[in-house]
């Protein structure tokens, strides 16, 4: 009996744990976008190639990903700094799978920059620090 109460008791101390680690988890993620980068679907994307004249900056990221949360405030800090010439937008690879697969994403944050309808202009998998963005950035439409 008192084994059987233990065993409860530890049951709901891990359920407890996991829905306090999965709320905790939402919150160090959400924070992806802000005023000059924004969450978009596919179809956003290929409407905004098509009639943007700017390049966009696309971070491909998952809510679940350490990575992506780590590349987010920096992200943010380039979109905002550079949001004369470039759009920066965020497409989360859970929600929009096939486009995932056919931008060819294959690991997370991916970070691509586009100019109209063509192939993209360059393509960089892992965390950049704020000067490395830039340049990147810079570099992509030299």
């Amino acid at each position: 009996m008192f084994t059987n109460l233990l065993l409860v008791l530890f049951g709901l101390a891990l359920v407890v744990a996991i829905l306090n680690l999965r709320k905790w988890w939402k919150t160090r993620t959400k924070d992806v976008t802000n005023s000059s980068v924004v969450k978009i679907t596919a179809a956003e994307l290929e409407h905004r190639r098509r009639m943007s004249d700017k390049p966009i900056v696309v971070m491909f990221f998952a809510s679940w990903c350490s990575s992506c949360a780590a590349q987010t405030p920096t992200f943010r800090a380039v979109g905002e700094s550079m949001k004369a010439d470039f759009d920066f937008v965020v497409i989360d690879i859970d929600d929009e799978q096939s486009l995932a697969t056919r931008m060819e994403v294959k690991r997370i944050p991916t970070i691509m920059v586009l100019k109209g309808t063509g192939p993209a202009l360059a393509r960089n998998v892992g965390v950049l620090f704020e000067d490395q963005l830039k340049e990147f950035v810079l570099k992509a439409v030299a």
